[in-house]
């Protein structure tokens, strides 16, 4: 009888790609990233129909395209450790696939009304799949990640509605979602991997553990980045996030990732985390000297 993760992954028998979200999500995505940005290009350079291939698609196949393929492939494969449940494999996986293959070739075909509706599907069927995982495995803890994907899912809608107001409204809340994503996410599997490295290496201090500080960076990112959404001129948005970026930045350095430098799979996380600390810093400072 199979009982861990790992056991399970190998209980599986269909195709390989199949066997693990990350398999086909990240390959898939990463190809999807490599041709689409030469479409905008192109478009650009007046090879392809610019008034399809706008900076409005461009940005919507990134975060709506590209990311969702690489949050499906992660989700896909944490959800089992979270949970305890049997992973989303061969044909559920391949179904989910194709629905997000379904959606990036709608959207690359001038005035097909329908890309929309397809687009836009993929996210919240992936939503009830999480969600579904979420509740058999009666894991609440990772309610939190369902709000956001179904959050995700309706930015999504409202990228696509011809109103530029509203369609911008969608990316900003897109990239707030996924800001929270990395914040919540991130601040599980960075300091998780520091301490399991460390603790071999027998290295201390190890990371600090998480608390009410951490609850305190997630809340104020939260209330940062919804602002964002809103009031993306307001000075005091500006503040909220320079704010963010600070207690972003202190939480990592609470991580002591300077001392994994030595093992690249681990300072590589910590890098990778720095980028949200300067990207909440720089958009807030933009705010406030625009002003």
């Amino acid at each position: 009888m199979t009982t861990t993760t790992a056991e399970r992954y190998r209980a599986y028998r269909g195709h390989p790609l199949f066997s693990m979200g990350f398999r086909p999500f990240f390959l898939l995505a990463a190809l999807w990233a490599a041709f689409a940005v030469p479409i905008w290009i192109g478009a650009n350079a007046g090879w392809l129909p610019a008034q399809h291939f706008t900076r409005d698609w461009h940005a919507h196949e990134m975060l709506f395209g590209y990311l969702s393929g690489v949050i499906a492939g992660f989700l896909l494969t944490a959800a089992p450790n979270w949970t305890g449940r049997l992973p989303v494999a061969g044909g559920p996986l391949v179904a989910l696939v194709l629905l997000w293959c379904a959606g990036r070739a709608a959207m690359l075909i001038p005035s097909f009304s329908a890309a929309p509706f397809i687009d836009s599907a993929f996210l919240f069927v992936f939503a009830m799949v999480v969600g579904r995982e979420i509740v058999a495995g009666r894991n609440a803890k990772n309610l939190p990640v369902l709000i956001l994907l179904t959050v995700l899912g309706c930015a999504n809608v409202l990228s696509h509605i011809p109103t530029p107001d509203l369609g911008l409204l969608g990316e900003r809340i897109g990239i707030a979602v996924v800001a929270m994503l990395v914040s919540l996410i991130g601040g599980r599997i960075v300091p998780s991997f520091t301490r399991n490295w460390m603790a071999k290496q027998k290295l201390k201090p190890e990371p600090a553990s998480a608390g009410w500080f951490d609850a305190l960076v997630l809340a104020t990112s939260a209330v940062a980045l919804g602002l964002w959404a809103a009031a993306p001129h307001f000075f005091a948005t500006g503040l909220a996030l320079v704010l963010a970026g600070a207690l972003h930045f202190v939480r990592l350095a609470r991580w002591r990732g300077w001392r994994t430098s030595a093992e690249p799979l681990v300072f590589i996380l910590h890098l990778g985390y720095s980028w949200l600390v300067l990207g909440l810093t720089l958009m807030g400072l933009a705010i406030v000297t625009s002003g």
